[in-house]
């Protein structure tokens, strides 16, 4: 059995702590933030109180993107949760029917994965780039 550290258990606190925080926000709550005289308040529009530093851990998820601007464009003051999209480009090779194939491919995605599209656009590519790959 090891015996962790007081900075080790409080690191991993923390971070526990930023994980709830950010299932919260899955959810549908929102971070903010208020200056005040004694530094920034953090808090859930749940009105549950978040720490600074497991603040810090939430706003610096991937998954976690600002909702304004607040009174000046580099300091945002609120905060959701996004689900991170791909963007995949595909191009069907001779002899093989894209829209069919992108069809069962979206279908196969959804059912298997739980992917789901959320559009799709058609590109016009010119000669020349199709030539190049």
């Amino acid at each position: 059995m090891a015996i962790h550290a007081p900075d080790s258990l409080r690191a991993r606190n923390v971070r526990l702590k930023a994980a709830r925080v950010i299932t919260s926000m899955e959810r549908g709550a929102m971070l903010r933030v208020t200056y005040t005289r004694h530094g920034s308040d953090f808090t859930l529009s749940d009105g549950t109180r978040v720490p600074p530093e497991v603040a810090l851990l939430v706003v610096n998820d991937v998954r976690i993107h600002s909702a304004d601007a607040g009174l000046f464009p580099a300091t945002p003051q609120t905060w959701r949760y996004s689900d991170p999209s791909s963007l995949v480009r595909l191009r069907a090779l001779p002899g093989v029917n894209g829209i069919q194939a992108l069809r069962a491919a979206l279908k196969a995605l959804l059912r298997r994965y739980g992917l789901k599209c959320v559009s799709v656009e058609v590109e016009k590519t010119s000669q020349t780039e199709d030539d190049a790959t």
